[in-house]
C-alpha cells in the first residue's frame, strides 16, 4: 500500500491499493490495481504504464491534459496461453498415443492368449489403463485451464467511479481500447474477444 505519489516504480506480488493518487509511475501486479479507498476508489491514476492481470479501479482515470495512461493486461494472459499451449501438445499426442493402444488392447483381447504370455499381456492392460487414467486426468486440468482463460478475461477491466479523460488506453495484446474524449463514471472490459464501454448507472 502507497499513500499517493510520483515518479514510483511499484511492483505488487497481488494487489497494488494507492491512498490518494499516482502519477507518473510504472505499476506492475497480478492482481487489482485500486487508488482511494478500497471499498469506494476515488483516487486519481494519470500519466503512467500499468501492466495488471485483474481490474483497475480508481475515481479518475486519466488527466484534463489528456496525457497518457497505458494499460496493459497482456502478460498474465500470454502466460495462461503459452501454459495451455504446451498442455495441448502435450494432450494430443497423449490422444493420439493413446487411440493407438487402445486399437492395440482391443485387438489382443480378440486373441487366444496362452498361458506363457498372459503376465505380459496383464502388464500391457494394466499399462494402457494407467495411461487412460493419465488422459482423463490431463482433459480435467485442458478444461480447468479454458476456465482460467475465460476467468481471466471477465476479471480484467477498468472501473471509473468519477470519470475517464482522454489519453487512457487499455489493451490485450492487439486489441485496443483508447478514450478519445471524457467519460462519466465507467466501466471498460473485454468480452467477446474486444473492448467494450459501458457507462456505470
Amino acid at each position: 500500500h502507497v499513500q499517493h505519489g510520483p515518479g514510483l516504480d511499484i511492483t505488487g506480488a497481488v494487489n497494488i491499493t494507492v491512498g490518494g493518487q499516482v502519477a507518473y509511475s510504472r505499476l506492475g501486479c497480478k492482481g487489482d490495481i485500486i487508488v482511494g479507498q478500497v471499498d469506494n476508489p476515488n483516487g486519481n491514476l494519470f500519466a503512467c504504464t500499468v501492466v495488471s492481470q485483474k481490474s483497475i479501479r480508481a475515481g479518475i482515470l486519466g488527466a484534463v491534459s489528456g496525457s497518457t495512461l497505458a494499460i496493459d493486461f497482456s502478460k498474465g494472459f500470454n502466460q495462461l496461453m503459452e501454459r495451455k499451449d504446451v498442455l495441448d501438445d502435450i494432450l494430443n499426442q497423449l490422444r493420439e498415443n493413446n487411440s493407438k493402444h487402445k486399437d492395440k488392447i482391443d485387438l489382443i483381447k480378440t486373441k487366444l492368449i496362452p498361458k506363457s504370455m498372459r503376465t505380459k499381456v496383464d502388464e500391457a492392460i494394466e499399462m494402457f489403463e494407467n495411461e487412460v487414467q493419465l488422459l482423463n486426468w490431463l482433459e480435467l486440468k485442458n478444461l480447468e485451464m479454458k476456465q482460467a482463460k475465460d476467468d481471466y478475461t471477465r476479471e480484467i477491466m477498468l472501473l471509473a467511479f468519477k470519470r475517464v479523460y482522454a489519453g487512457v488506453s487499455v489493451k490485450l495484446n492487439n486489441r485496443v481500447w483508447r478514450s478519445e474524449r471524457e467519460y462519466g463514471r465507467s466501466k471498460v472490459h473485454y468480452g467477446d474477444h474486444q473492448w467494450e464501454y459501458d457507462p456505470i448507472t
